[in-house]
């Protein structure tokens, strides 16, 4: 394998087949497969971003820490990707959110048909 799973070998997946807890590795792995397929599609070049855990962190954040939105470094990279989907520049927006520790999804957020 190559990229985020370099490192990996086969044996390494069976942990991600099996009910214990997702590594971060394998998320890691994961989007960086799909920002290589991004990144390889004209069409979707600069109009899709796919964003890594810090983005879905700083979802999570505490009430005291979301009154300082305006302000706090941790939502920079939140601060623009809202800014470019609110004006319509960046067309969607990719990114992973852990459920409870345990179950992975993936977001998208679209910039022209605001969904």
């Amino acid at each position: 394998m190559e990229g985020a799973a370099g490192g990996m070998r086969s044996r390494d997946w069976v942990d991600f087949l099996s009910s214990d807890i997702v590594k971060g590795g394998f998320v890691d792995a994961m989007m960086e497969t799909i920002n290589l397929q991004i990144q390889q599609t004209n069409h979707l070049h600069g109009i899709v971003s796919v964003e890594d855990l810090s983005f879905s962190h700083a979802l999570r954040y505490d009430t005291a820490r979301w009154k300082k939105y305006k302000f706090d470094p941790g939502f920079s990279r939140l601060r623009h990707m809202g800014n470019v989907l609110c004006d319509r520049t960046q067309g969607q927006v990719l990114f992973p959110i852990n459920i409870k520790d345990t179950h992975w999804t993936l977001f998208s957020m679209n910039g022209v048909n605001h969904q």
